[in-house]
């Protein structure tokens, strides 16, 4: 599992553990004691999911589905619209933020109370010392596919866009002009901007798919990214998918990081560009 360099803006954090910890393995919502201590284990390396389904909640219990089934919370789990995710799909994205040596994950509704608002708010205004310590984060894109983040993230890697930045065209081939050598040869400006529109059509096609994903419109969530810009990107079916594949065929994953850079180049280029 390749890794994105750790992106950490904050200093002097509080040395602060987490209220409690899911155990991956007996999917176990286990209670800190001491310091930094939860069950047997001490300092625990964890992993953080991010993702949002409060506005999916099911709150009429005659028509609730099942509750992630986990064992040590207080509290009831709660429910949330199969439309958004099944509990299958939950348990599959659980079970893959453990890797190698981290066997416990923070994931909020099994690691803060969901029915003590006072509790809820203490562990709220520890969230960037509880993010800090994680090894790693993962982002769950949990409305859209595997195929379709893959596509989307090849679309805009390979638009070309860059390319219409410099004073060339010899990157560039479009049905709708011949191929030029500089932009001192586009004798109409309409053809030039014709280029320019169908490439970026392309970008704003894939960019589009991604943040239709509702992780990119809740306020909860955009603190996390601030957090941890490093968080691996996931599917629906929690899988990891490739930002890019190098000349020998080796693939890497897709961050949060280079989505971020990703679209402040393309602010930039289209300045360029216009």
């Amino acid at each position: 599992m390749d890794t994105w360099p750790r992106l950490t803006i904050h200093e002097n954090i509080e040395d602060y553990w987490p209220r409690r910890l899911l155990h991956i393995p007996t999917l176990t919502s286990v209670e800190r004691h001491e310091h930094n201590a939860y069950g047997t284990t001490e300092t625990p390396r964890y992993s953080i999911l991010t993702y949002t389904w409060s506005r999916w909640k099911i709150k009429d219990d005659d028509h609730a589905v099942p509750g992630l089934p986990m064992k040590g919370a207080l509290w009831k789990i709660p429910s949330t619209r199969e439309s958004h995710f099944t509990l299958d799909s939950f348990r599959t994205v659980i079970d893959f933020i453990a890797f190698e040596d981290v066997g416990w994950a923070w994931v909020d509704v099994a690691c803060i109370d969901q029915e003590d608002e006072i509790m809820n708010a203490e562990e709220v205004g520890h969230q960037i010392a509880i993010f800090d310590k994680a090894v790693k984060v993962h982002v769950w894109l949990c409305e859209v596919t595997h195929e379709s983040l893959t596509k989307a993230f090849r679309d805009m890697k390979n638009s070309g866009l860059a390319g219409l930045t410099f004073n060339t065209f010899s990157e560039v081939k479009s049905p709708v002009t011949p191929l030029f050598t500089t932009w001192e040869d586009v004798h109409h400006d309409e053809i030039r901007m014709a280029v320019v529109r169908k490439t970026i059509d392309r970008v704003n096609s894939g960019l589009q798919h991604v943040l239709k994903d509702p992780w990119f419109s809740s306020l909860w969530t955009l603190q996390e990214a601030v957090l941890r810009k490093d968080a691996l990107i996931l599917s629906a079916e929690g899988l990891p998918c490739a930002w890019n594949t190098s000349d020998d065929g080796l693939k890497y994953q897709g961050y949060l990081a280079m989505l971020v850079n990703f679209c402040n180049s393309i602010y930039a280029d289209v300045a360029n560009i216009l």
